[in-house]
């Protein structure tokens, strides 16, 4: 566990943002897809549909060991299969109160729980009952989309979105 950093929380930061989102599949119906269509879908979604994060991983939060938990979203099945088109980019945000030790950083529903950047929805203020967003105020460095796929909870294949074909689907099946 990284040590607590003595700077303080500034209400301004840069970090790795991820901008996802998830479609899942029945174990049985994700192996009869048409992978041509479904890629076209994950893209659409991707670029569409999707939210941006910051992300708890390398983050001035976990320089400072704030405690989360993921926000209540569905509940994780191994009977699921979770396709997750991504892409990552440099940014700068800022949320509109100072953060302490005693905040608890909310992490994004479903993909915080899969997802090892731990994607941040909010950051929470017990004692008040307060929620506060995160701003993005600037971005840069845009990395190719990329896919991640786990089966429940488990992490089985990731590789960039447009390197997946009859041949590279096949292999993903395998690993499920």
């Amino acid at each position: 566990m990284p040590e607590k950093s003595k700077k303080p929380i500034q209400q301004e930061f840069e970090t790795n943002a991820i901008t996802a989102c998830y479609i899942k599949y029945k174990l049985s119906d994700f192996k009869k897809l048409n992978i041509k269509s479904e890629l076209k879908q994950w893209m659409e979604l991707l670029n569409d549909d999707s939210c941006s994060y910051p992300t708890y991983l390398d983050s001035q939060y976990q320089e400072h060991d704030l405690k989360f938990k993921a926000l209540q979203g569905e509940d994780i099945s191994d009977k699921f299969v979770y396709v997750i088109p991504h892409y990552f980019k440099k940014a700068k945000f800022s949320i509109d109160e100072g953060v302490t030790n005693k905040h608890i950083v909310w992490l994004a529903p479903t993909l915080g729980e899969l997802l090892e950047q731990k994607p941040m929805s909010c950051i929470v203020d017990n004692d008040l009952e307060e929620e506060f967003s995160f701003w993005e105020l600037d971005s840069s460095e845009l990395t190719n989309a990329e896919v991640s796929f786990y089966h429940g909870k488990k992490f089985k294949f990731s590789c960039e979105l447009e390197a997946i074909n009859e041949g590279k689907f096949t292999e993903i099946i395998s690993k499920l």
